[in-house]
């Protein structure tokens, strides 16, 4: 188990969780905000058909790491900017969300979210790809620069 600190926050993670977690995945944009919306709604205490339930309190730290052969710190941010837009959009306050950059892993890049000091979900990315979290990859919150042009990757 490692344990690492960001910002005063502790935070634990099992060194040999499974990789094919339904936790843990690298799939398409409609996967990805749905896993995120779990998150959001356990943050904001929001139960089964729109119930409340007791939220989980504390920050939301998203550490993203690049894979291996990556060298880009661009897009690592770009990962952070994407799910960190995604959590807004859907009602986290910004300051609840904290992000970081990792150390690179020899394997694929990775983002990883922890609620409450505990990881809750971990997405994975092909080398140098981004990652989409919502249906429709070219949404203007995440490409705002771009300006109509479309997405590469």
């Amino acid at each position: 188990m490692a344990i690492v600190v960001i910002g005063g926050h502790a935070l634990k993670e099992n060194a040999g969780q499974r990789t094919d977690s339904p936790r843990t995945q690298w799939r398409n944009g409609e996967v990805n905000s749905a896993e995120l919306d779990v998150i959001r709604n356990e943050a904001l205490g929001v139960g089964a058909g729109g119930t409340k339930v007791p939220a989980i309190e504390g920050h939301i730290i998203i550490v993203a790491q690049l894979g291996g052969g990556e060298q880009s710190r661009d897009r690592n941010w770009r990962r952070l900017h994407n799910v960190r837009a995604y959590l807004v959009m859907h009602g986290i306050k910004p300051e609840r969300i904290v992000t970081s950059e990792g150390v690179a892993s020899p394997g694929k890049a990775t983002v990883r979210i922890f609620l409450g000091g505990r990881l809750r979900l971990t997405i994975m990315a092909d080398r140098n790809k981004d990652i989409h979290v919502d249906c429709c990859e070219e949404f203007p919150e995440y490409y705002p620069w771009r300006k109509g042009r479309p997405v590469l990757d």
